[in-house]
């Protein structure tokens, strides 16, 4: 049950960081498309649990609401898998994998994946 709570407060804490200005459905799928890139990340970060089952759940949702391709969500995969290999530790040895899905939201690297990728649908 906890991990279904730190699931829930992680993708609600990246709902609030989408912004609506411009072409407001333009940025909302943008902005689906980062959060699909979280719950991938997520749901590869302890495998074969049910966090990432639910995770992936989520990922999977992101990718019906989207309106790109799927060569989007391989792109984004191949990113999430590149930005995961460079591991984050704390100074003190503690795991944070969490913290990494997290903090890719906002990296350059998934942004430009995302924009060329979604500019080769237009």
């Amino acid at each position: 049950m906890g991990v279904r709570v730190v699931l829930s407060v992680c993708i609600l804490g990246l709902c609030s960081c989408a912004t609506a200005q411009g072409n407001k459905n333009r940025v909302s799928d943008i902005a689906n498309e980062k959060k699909y890139a979280v719950a991938y990340c997520l749901g590869k970060t302890y495998p074969g649990s049910e966090f990432s089952s639910d995770a992936k759940h989520i990922a999977g949702s992101y990718i019906q609401k989207g309106r790109f391709g799927i060569h989007v969500y391989e792109s984004i995969r191949n990113n999430v898998d590149t930005y995961r290999g460079k591991k984050y530790v704390s100074k003190h040895e503690i795991n944070l994998d969490i913290m990494q899905c997290l903090d890719l939201y906002d990296s350059n690297s998934l942004k430009t994946v995302i924009r060329k990728s979604a500019n080769a649908d237009d």
